[in-house]
């Protein structure tokens, strides 16, 4: 029996560099950003990212795209 998938949602989550602690470790700051249109593509999505990143005070260090499936 084929597997049918469907997309349910995306998700978009930046991470920043934000500095170092006492130690000398790396401080990150995570931004999350939900209702991303399921069917938008890869480059959008990085392009969105970055325009996104440049109203921030802290470099990106991270992009992450997190889709979701329902499988039956």
């Amino acid at each position: 029996m084929p597997i049918t998938v469907m997309p349910l949602s995306t998700s978009m989550r930046l991470r920043y560099e934000g500095g170092t602690d006492e130690e000398g470790n790396p401080i990150y700051i995570n931004r999350s950003y939900s209702r991303i249109k399921v069917e938008s593509l890869d480059e959008e999505f990085y392009d969105v990212a970055v325009a996104l990143s440049s109203l921030q005070q802290h470099p990106l260090a991270k992009v992450r795209r997190v889709d979701e499936h329902a499988l039956s």
